[in-house]
């Protein structure tokens, strides 16, 4: 059995005294729930305050600037701004004849 708490609460891993002492069991369920719930304490502050910003030479694209994204809407964002350096990639070798056979977006 393993048991990972939130709020600094202990962390415990399968052995005996744990396992065969089902007080200790009851009381981290027990205080564990008297907890704030993940889902109501919001968004950290480090998520809050990020800001992304595209380090590439690659001009025309998002995030060039430092530019705050609702941590909810960060992955879709992201990967948006990613397709934006492939359409671009895309386009060039399109004008110069060529053809994009790979491209890795990392």
């Amino acid at each position: 059995m393993e048991i990972s708490i939130r709020n600094n609460a202990p962390y415990i891993r399968n052995n005996n005294a744990i396992r065969n002492n089902s007080n200790n069991i009851a009381n981290i369920v027990q205080e564990a729930s008297q907890k704030t719930p993940i889902s109501e304490v919001g968004v950290c502050k480090t998520c809050a305050s990020r800001t992304y910003q595209d380090g590439s030479n690659d001009i025309g694209v998002s995030f060039k600037t430092p530019t705050k994204i609702d941590p909810s809407s960060a992955p879709s964002m992201v990967a948006s701004h990613e397709q934006e350096h492939v359409a671009n990639n895309q386009r060039s070798a399109e004008k110069s004849g060529g053809e994009v056979i790979f491209q890795n977006e990392h």
